[in-house]
């Protein structure tokens, strides 16, 4: 659990030491850690990159975003894909964009 918080970390620092350029964040990401049988720990590391578009807490993660003109797409599949290709898409992090869908228990 603790290497696994860890690499989660290295992602949100990915998109600090970037600018937030969530390209360049996910380069990072894959430069930084082997490829393992089920691509587990690269995935940790995108959903913290992914996770400072979708759930920005500090005001500088805000302004990050906004400079950038980054913002939580309602599409969140299509932009992952458009970033990062058919077959790792990071959508985990991206629930607080669904948090009202989720109140309602027909929507399961």
């Amino acid at each position: 659990m603790g290497q696994a918080t860890c690499v989660h970390a290295l992602g949100h620092l990915t998109m600090y030491v970037t600018n937030a350029d969530i390209n360049k964040a996910l380069e990072l990401c894959d430069l930084l850690l082997a490829d393992d049988q089920h691509g587990g720990e690269k995935q940790l590391c995108y959903d913290g990159a992914f996770m400072q578009i979708y759930q920005p807490l500090e005001p500088e993660d805000f302004a990050s975003l906004k400079a950038r003109r980054l913002r939580p797409k309602r599409r969140v599949r299509s932009f992952a894909r458009r970033l990062m290709g058919e077959d790792e898409v990071p959508v985990s992090e991206s629930w607080p964009l669904y948090h009202e869908l989720m109140q309602e228990p027909d929507n399961y």
